[in-house]
């Protein structure tokens, strides 16, 4: 099983959210042309007046969003971000490694405490299931400000809530740990 493919199938004359870099607010473009050499490349011309309508060759993995649907995803892009500034101080410290000493007691499968970018954001897939297993409320998951139910069902949210859930699990998976 290879890693899934997140080149976006685009066709000429679709309008998209294009974003260059991380954290740079994404743009409006049009597609011009689909290459056909590798690596694999679109050109876009950009319609806000800001450029003038230049046209670049640009990677396809740029292209976020049809541009219909841009505010839904700069808000889901917003919320992990903030999640993220509310918890990436913590990387690398006993803390945080202690905290993934519980949560790998528990199940990896279950829930994670995030790494590199996403370092002390909790990360669960299945709510559900976690909530089943170790009997914590999903209110108590979802009482920080900061936290939410992602698009797929995942439940993301900050440092304050990764601890305060693994203070709540270490007595109960002590043996493991």
């Amino acid at each position: 099983m290879g890693v899934p493919d997140k080149t976006p199938s685009v066709q000429v004359g679709e309008e998209w959210a294009y974003r260059e870099k991380a954290r740079t607010p994404a743009v409006h473009v049009q597609v011009v042309r689909v290459g056909t050499a590798r690596p694999p490349r679109v050109r876009v011309r950009f319609v806000d007046e800001e450029f003038e309508w230049r046209e670049d060759w640009v990677p396809p993995t740029r292209l976020k969003v049809p541009w219909a649907d841009v505010t839904a995803w700069q808000a889901r892009e917003d919320r992990w971000e903030a999640v993220r500034d509310a918890s990436n101080h913590v990387e690398g410290t006993s803390e945080y490694w202690a905290v993934s000493a519980v949560f790998d007691a528990v199940g990896g499968d279950l829930l994670d405490d995030g790494y590199g970018a996403s370092a002390g954001v909790l990360i669960v897939p299945d709510p559900e299931a976690l909530v089943a297993k170790v009997g914590v409320e999903r209110d108590q998951l979802l009482g920080n400000p900061l936290a939410f139910v992602d698009d797929d069902g995942t439940l993301v949210a900050p440092w304050a809530v990764t601890v305060y859930l693994a203070h709540q699990l270490a007595p109960r998976f002590a043996e493991q740990i």
